[in-house]
C-alpha cells in the first residue's frame, strides 16, 4: 500500500501548503458536506499518524476530489509550460555539458533526443555543432589573445651560437611549411568529438573535472571552456531556496536582526532539518514548527 499511501500524503501536503488551495478546499467541503476538519499529512515513522492520515482522508474524500484535482491539473499545464521555457533556454549548454563527458560526447544526446523530439533531431544535432563551435572558437581566440600579452622570450644569435643554417635546412623547413598548410588541421574540439568514447562505465563513479585535468595538456583551450561549463549550476533552486528561508527566519517581528545572526539562523535550520531526514524520519508540520523555533 505504499504508493497508495504516498498518493494520499502528497494531496494532504500540496493542499496545506498553499491558503488558495485551502480556500477551495473549505469551499468543497461545504459544498459537499465533509466534515469541517483541515488536511493533515503524517510522520512516516509513526504508524499511527499515518493512520490518523488515512482515516481523515476518507472523511474528506469527497471535498479532496472536487479542490485538488482540478488544482493538479493546471499545475501540470503551469509546470510544463515553465519547463519548455527553460528547456527552449538551456537545452544547448546542458546538451554541451553532456558532450563533454568523454563516455557520451554527441552520441547520448542524439539518442536522447531521438526520444524526445524524433523529427527534429538532425536540426537539433546540427545547430548544436555550429554552437558548441562557436563557443570553442571564442575560448581558442581568448587563450590566443592571453599567450600574445604574455612577454616573449628573445634569442641572440650571437649568443647561442648558431651557425647560420645551411641551404638545405632552410629548404627543409620551407617544404615542411608548406606540408602543414597542405594538410587539414584538425581543432581539438574536432580531435576531442572524433576519438572513442572513453571505457569507463557510465554507472562508475567517475570525476570529470579530473579527467579533463588530466587531458588538460592535449586539450588546453577545451579543458578551459568544460571547466567553465560544468561549474554551471544545474538548477537555481538551491539559492531560491536559501533566499526563501532567510525570509521566513526575517518576520516582521525580527526585522533588526544583523546580518551574522541571520546567516546562524538559516544554517541552524538547514543543519537541524537535515539531521532530521538523515535519521530516517520525515518534517511534519509539527516537526517545522519546533524547528523554527529552536532555530530561533
Amino acid at each position: 500500500m505504499s504508493g497508495e499511501i504516498d498518493a494520499i500524503r502528497d494531496t494532504m501536503k500540496y493542499i496545506r501548503h498553499s491558503q488558495p488551495r485551502m480556500e477551495k478546499f473549505k469551499l468543497a467541503a461545504s459544498q459537499v458536506n465533509a466534515p469541517d476538519k483541515k488536511p493533515a499529512y503524517d510522520v512516516q515513522t509513526r504508524w499511527n499518524s499515518t493512520y490518523i492520515m488515512l482515516d481523515l482522508a476518507l472523511q474528506l474524500k469527497a471535498a479532496i476530489l472536487s479542490s485538488a484535482y482540478p488544482f493538479v491539473v493546471q499545475m501540470g499545464k503551469d509546470m510544463f509550460l515553465k519547463w519548455n521555457k527553460y528547456w527552449e533556454i538551456g537545452n544547448g549548454v546542458l546538451a554541451i555539458a553532456c558532450a563533454l563527458d568523454p563516455r557520451c560526447k554527441l552520441a547520448v544526446v542524439e539518442y536522447y533526443f531521438k526520444m524526445m523530439h524524433l523529427e527534429k533531431v538532425q536540426s537539433f544535432m546540427t545547430n548544436l555543432k555550429s554552437c558548441f563551435e562557436d563557443l570553442f572558437n571564442e575560448y581558442l581566440i581568448s587563450n590566443n589573445k592571453a599567450s600574445q600579452s604574455q612577454p616573449g622570450k628573445s634569442t641572440d644569435a650571437s649568443s647561442s651560437g648558431s651557425k647560420e643554417e645551411t641551404d638545405t635546412r632552410a629548404g627543409l623547413k620551407n617544404f615542411l611549411n608548406d606540408k602543414k598548410q597542405a594538410d587539414p588541421i584538425l581543432s581539438e574540439l574536432d580531435q576531442y568529438l572524433s576519438e572513442l568514447l572513453d571505457s569507463c562505465n557510465l554507472d562508475d563513479d567517475f570525476d570529470i573535472l579530473s579527467w579533463w585535468k588530466l587531458k588538460s595538456p592535449k586539450y588546453p583551450v577545451l579543458s578551459r571552456l568544460a571547466r567553465d561549463i560544468l561549474a554551471v549550476p544545474i538548477s537555481t533552486v538551491a539559492s531560491e531556496s536559501t533566499f526563501s528561508t532567510a525570509g521566513r527566519t526575517l518576520s516582521p517581528t525580527r526585522s533588526s536582526l544583523n546580518d551574522e545572526s541571520i546567516e546562524a539562523l538559516v544554517c541552524a535550520q538547514n543543519w537541524l532539518r537535515t539531521a532530521v531526514i538523515e535519521s530516517g524520519g520525515e518534517l511534519g508540520e509539527e516537526d517545522d514548527d519546533a524547528i523554527d523555533e529552536e532555530g530561533e
